[in-house]
């Protein structure tokens, strides 16, 4: 099992594992989203409301502090800007969402307020917010990433006022190192409120298609944002319409709106797994196992078990003593026995050939009195070798056998019976062999 120490030192680890992993996940992420509908001097729309709301939603699932703001004026949405800047810190991840009316004055592009007036290009710099300058704000207080969606048309709102202000709507922006500027379509495009008249979903067609997308796990925002762009433009195309969101990516590195799950597991079982490796008891091996059994590193420490499992049993090992054979296969070597040692019993010779024992009374007597340890017997008697197996093995001999006592049976012996061989009579025994008949 495991020692106290590295019980101790495992569970340490991991729970700061978790901890950085949480903090990570969830800490530090902040967003900001503006929906203007109810313009004053400029077409009003129907979904912007609606899609800062629903986005505020998916963000806050998300793990961030979300702030919703709807018909904001223009002192207000800088008023906004300002106190959300003022809560980011370096490192922070930040998301900051607009959706309304856009325009572009002079290759700068400008958000606009609901209480914005078309009265000339001049008073739309001094009545809109410059996207440009909400990104500098951003970038100043050093967040790892920074993520501006603008979901607004692109063509020019004025156009139907009869005024001549600003271009084709909204350009291109080269945002700095960290930064990433997506576009609910491409320049010069309109984005699509809904796909139908009878489309019964409140959200634009962009806004909708991003929430799906976000709530993959383990995919990047880069990989998130151009799976966005593909299913937009392929949802407009059934309609008719040309719609392609337009992307701006100066991100370095990697970031998602929810992490892959696997990553942090990953780190815990490398901790766990680089705590026992060297482990010479396989017990920690084993609990690796029980808890990764498809981990990484099953394979080694499979093979590293089996290994230690081994090399532990190796001293262990001796010679296993055999069993005693039968009773009916000692009675040959207990005749050696009987021949070599000087005082041996000299029962068992005795009762396996009922033919060569003596008279009654001169078995009871060998049996009670203990022969001297000179043998007179003849020596050449001495060399002779016990019984042969038939006359262990005969079933008709051992029949003859009663267990436990030295007596004959009353039966006589056959005929046949393997007396033609010379049995060895015991040195103790004082009885003279019986001649082969």
């Amino acid at each position: 099992m495991f020692t106290p120490m590295r019980t101790f030192f495992i569970l340490i680890t991991m729970g700061f594992l978790t901890l950085t992993q949480a903090q990570i996940a969830y800490a530090a992420r902040h967003a900001l989203l503006i929906g203007n509908d109810s313009y004053l001097e400029v077409p009003a729309l129907r979904n912007a409301r609606a899609d800062a709301e629903t986005m505020g939603t998916a963000l806050q699932k998300a793990g961030y502090e979300v702030t919703v703001m709807k018909d904001r004026n223009l002192k207000e949405m800088k008023d906004d800007v300002r106190e959300f800047k003022s809560r980011i810190k370096g490192g922070d991840e930040v998301f900051f969402f607009y959706s309304g009316h856009g325009v572009q004055i002079e290759a700068m592009n400008y958000l606009l307020p609901v209480d914005v007036r078309a009265d000339s290009e001049d008073q739309v710099r001094d009545d809109a917010l410059a996207l440009s300058a909400v990104l500098s704000d951003l970038r100043a207080q050093k967040p790892a990433l920074t993520l501006a969606v603008v979901d607004a048309c692109r063509d020019n709102p004025f156009k139907g006022t009869g005024r001549a202000i600003g271009g084709r709507g909204l350009t291109g922006v080269g945002g700095a190192n960290g930064q990433m500027v997506i576009y609910s379509a491409g320049e010069g495009q309109q984005a699509l409120d809904r796909l139908s008249e009878g489309d019964p979903v409140r959200n634009g067609l962009f806004t909708r298609v991003f929430m799906k997308e976000m709530e993959r796990p383990g995919v990047p925002i880069d990989q998130v944002a151009r799976q966005v762009r593909a299913e937009v433009n392929r949802q407009a195309l059934t309609v008719q319409h040309e719609q392609v969101p337009a992307i701006y990516d100066q991100v370095i590195g990697q970031f998602y709106f929810y992490a892959q799950n696997e990553a942090s597991v990953d780190e815990v079982e490398l901790v766990f797994w680089t705590s026992i490796k060297d482990s010479s008891d396989p017990a920690e091996l084993k609990a690796y196992l029980e808890k990764y059994p498809d981990g990484q590193f099953s394979g080694l420490a499979g093979a590293r078990i089996k290994r230690l499992e081994q090399s532990q049993a190796i001293p262990e090992e001796v010679p296993v003593a055999t069993s005693p054979p039968p009773v009916v296969q000692e009675a040959a070597p207990a005749a050696v026995e009987a021949v070599n040692a000087p005082v041996v019993e000299v029962h068992t010779p005795i009762v396996e050939t009922p033919a060569a024992l003596p008279d009654p009374a001169a078995a009871a007597a060998t049996e009670v009195n203990t022969p001297e340890p000179e043998t007179t017997a003849n020596p050449e008697k001495e060399t002779l070798q016990p019984l042969p197996e038939p006359i262990v093995e005969s079933p008709a001999a051992l029949s003859e056998i009663t267990p436990a006592t030295h007596t004959r049976t009353t039966a006589s012996p056959p005929v046949n019976a393997p007396q033609a061989q010379a049995v060895p009579i015991p040195a103790e025994s004082q009885a003279q062999p019986i001649p082969a008949q």
